[in-house]
């Protein structure tokens, strides 16, 4: 009966390992796509695309409005529904100009 629950536990905790390490690459891939965004568009669009599935489109979202607060752009239009219970997609669709230092942050 232990081995058992024990055998559930392994298989959970490295199934987190392998989403702690998944979401990992995605925040490296998105900082790197707000660090290249001025000296290397292409890059910064190459790092934006490789992101995919619910939780990335969010991320992407959330890079749009930090991107755009990053050229001091008002915020068009804004994810209501994601910006509803996230304080962080609120800070990135802001419409208040933003260093990279704060792009960063946000994004670490």
């Amino acid at each position: 009966m232990y081995f058992m629950e024990e055998e559930k536990l392994k298989t959970r905790i490295d199934q987190l390992e392998s989403e702690v390490t998944r979401l990992k690459e995605l925040v490296m891939t998105l900082v790197g796509s707000v660090q290249y965004r001025n000296d290397k568009p292409y890059w910064a669009y190459l790092a934006q695309s490789m992101t995919y599935g619910e939780k990335e489109t969010e991320l992407s979202l959330m890079l749009i409005g930090i991107c755009r607060r990053l050229e001091g752009e008002e915020q068009p239009i804004k994810p209501k529904r994601l910006c509803e219970n996230n304080s962080y997609m609120q800070e990135a669709y802001s419409n208040e100009p933003m260093t990279e230092k704060e792009a960063i942050e946000l994004l670490d």
